[in-house]
């Protein structure tokens, strides 16, 4: 099932905002200040487009219809100031339902399923986000916004928040109601239904945010400063800090590694002068760029964690570039148990944003982003800027994580 409450439409659509969970408040609010959503800027259209749905959605989201609805999905620039006064340059998707099948069946929605989010127990959290009408005849959309509570196990726990409103012409900030868990290792995500109206049935999203704990960026040197990491055997050029390249002579394995400045801008609008890494290798498995020399730990167990990364093919014929990008967990005996977090994807010579699903590990087990290249033409040869493995931290305070990096 492509998900687990969608035959709730019916009522999620009908009446005023309600709200399933009342635990009470334990943490200052004050600490609630890093948006827990993936990607709220949306950016990238390497999302996921399941069923009947068609179109592009930004990475780390997901657009999906079953049955006989039928949508798209779309994403849209959103100039600096649109929004509100002082607000960034960011993405908006562009949601339309073509089609609505019975309620009671079939479903569609934009959410942030592929990457779920940690609720810590006993803390309140809120789901806002800014929407504007897009229908041709310049009528209300209704809109339903909600964030499903899921166990442990990711089985939706039946509780969740809603809110239903009207989305006008003019871009408004709306909220859902507060909610909050009980349960140890409880996640959320964030979801936007539409109701079947007379009209297009389409609106813009942006800027989803859930205000909660710091978010921590536990990939080391995400800017590639530096010329002091780690060189094992056929490697060439300088590996930043903190950092490994590898190429084993035992199977005529080689890799380049080379410290690439970016302009402001680059990447995407707003997006900082930073440092790319540009690899190069022939083989696979005898090859790769990480981190592993400087694992980090995933204590306390069962926090949602998830890889992020901009890559760009730098092939000199503008050639696609096959990429496998890989998050292994080491034990404490330093073996590996898997790579759950781990995706491949082919990337194009222009930038995009990528990122895999959200996984969880488990007690004094360690990790690592790694890239590697499948032999897939002459030069095998791949751009990557601002790394992030996201992870929540028991800091009360922010770390301006969803500021200006991405």
């Amino acid at each position: 099932m492509i998900n687990q409450f969608f035959s709730q439409r019916l009522l999620l659509l009908v009446g005023s905002a309600v709200l399933l969970s009342t635990s009470t408040v334990a943490m200052a609010q004050s600490a609630l200040t890093t948006n827990q959503l993936p990607n709220p800027e949306f950016r990238g259209t390497t999302g996921a487009v399941a069923l009947n749905a068609n179109g592009e959605v930004p990475a780390l989201w997901r657009v999906f219809a079953t049955g006989d609805d039928d949508a798209t999905a779309s994403v849209v620039p959103v100039a600096a100031n649109e929004l509100f006064p002082g607000s960034p340059a960011v993405n908006a998707v562009q949601l339309t339902v073509n089609n609505f099948g019975p309620a009671d069946t079939d479903d569609t929605a934009f959410d942030s399923s592929p990457i779920r989010f940690t609720l810590q127990p006993e803390t309140t959290y809120r789901g806002t986000v800014y929407l504007r009408s897009v229908n041709s005849d310049m009528s209300d959309q209704g809109v339903t916004i909600s964030l499903p509570i899921f166990d442990a196990s990711d089985n939706f726990t039946g509780e969740f928040s809603v809110a239903n409103v009207q989305a006008s012409s003019t871009w408004t900030r709306f909220e859902a109601n507060e909610f909050s868990t009980s349960l140890i290792g409880a996640s959320a995500e964030f979801a936007i239904r539409l109701a079947e109206g007379a009209s297009d049935n389409s609106v813009l999203i942006a800027l989803p945010e859930v205000a909660g704990p710091t978010l921590e960026n536990r990939v080391p040197n995400p800017q590639f400063e530096g010329a002091g990491g780690v060189v094992i055997e056929n490697v060439t050029g300088t590996v930043p800090d903190q950092w490994r390249a590898f190429g084993l002579a035992s199977v005529n394995a080689s890799i380049d590694v080379q410290t690439i400045p970016l302009a402001a801008d680059e990447l995407y609008p707003g997006s900082p002068a930073v440092n790319a890494v540009r690899i190069s290798s022939n083989v696979l498995e005898g090859s790769g760029f990480d981190h592993e020399t400087t694992t980090f730990s995933l204590n306390p167990a069962g926090r949602k964690v998830w890889g992020e990364v901009f890559m760009r093919s730098d092939n000199a014929n503008n050639a696609n570039q096959a990429v496998s990008v890989a998050l292994p967990l080491f034990d404490t005996d330093n073996t590996s148990p898997g790579q759950p977090g781990s995706f491949g994807v082919t990337v194009t010579p222009q930038w995009n944003y990528f990122g895999g699903v959200a996984f969880t590990g488990s007690q004094d087990q360690r990790a690592n982003i790694a890239f590697r290249l499948p032999d897939s033409g002459p030069e095998n040869a791949i751009l990557i800027a601002l790394p992030k493995v996201n992870y929540l931290s028991d800091a009360l305070f922010s770390d301006d994580f969803e500021g200006n990096d991405p």
